[in-house]
């Protein structure tokens, strides 16, 4: 190397003497990480963190968040639909009033009594129909949970609350014990639980995103 004094740059492996050796040849030349042992490095320098900071098998469970939709019933599914199309309506309509429509020309056009026009206009959020009407057999809501969890079907249940609840309906038992099912199936439904080894992990660090499978990405 002292022969050839134009060399600037040498790539070197990991051996300090053959580091010393350029340095002994010329303080002016630039020593530079060969690529291979750059990565090689670098990988064992992330082995090493990752032994400390990461178990070695990382395992977790997904929340299952519950939709609503699945929650519902047919009929408050159908009432969610009917909320959501009045919102729609009452949207175009305060639209139409903007552009310049009067209020008795959107009463001909939409078959709405003015007032509701009017009511219309003020409205800054959707509209609730949760017109809620307390049932006798709410009161009974701990002994449906008992007989319930008893194992007590609907037809023996129900005349039991409705003897104990005078004025209580088989619809509102029915819905009561529907709801108490629904909630109940959902809360015994097992969340998923998925495990990674800590070695898969660090081979994914070294993995380019577009060539992991679907799997892998969703880990």
């Amino acid at each position: 190397m002292k022969q050839p004094p134009h060399i600037q740059v040498v790539s070197y492996d990991g051996f300090t003497s053959f580091r010393q050796g350029i340095s002994d040849a010329s303080s002016s030349i630039l020593q530079v990480y060969d690529r291979w042992y750059f990565i090689k490095n670098a990988r064992k320098h992330l082995d090493t963190f990752l032994l400390s900071a990461v178990p070695s098998t990382i395992t977790w469970n997904e929340t299952s968040s519950i939709s609503i939709e699945t929650a519902l019933t047919k009929a408050e599914k159908i009432k969610l639909i009917r909320q959501k199309r009045k919102w729609d309506l009452i949207q175009e309509i305060k639209k139409a009033h903007r552009s310049g429509k009067s209020i008795n020309s959107l009463t001909k056009e939409y078959h709405l009594n003015w007032r509701t026009i009017k009511k219309y206009m003020k409205m800054m959020t959707p509209p609730t129909t949760n017109r809620w009407r307390i049932s006798p057999a709410q009161g009974c809501l701990e002994s449906i949970m008992r007989l319930e969890k008893e194992g007590k079907t609907l037809k023996t249940i129900d005349p039991l609350i409705r003897k104990k609840a005078d004025n209580g309906t088989f619809s509102a038992v029915c819905t009561l014990v529907g709801g108490i099912r629904r909630t109940q199936k959902h809360a015994n439904h097992p969340s998923p639980t998925y495990q990674i080894a800590r070695k898969r992990l660090v081979r994914w660090f070294w993995i380019h995103p577009n060539h992991l499978n679907t799997s892998e990405r969703r880990d």
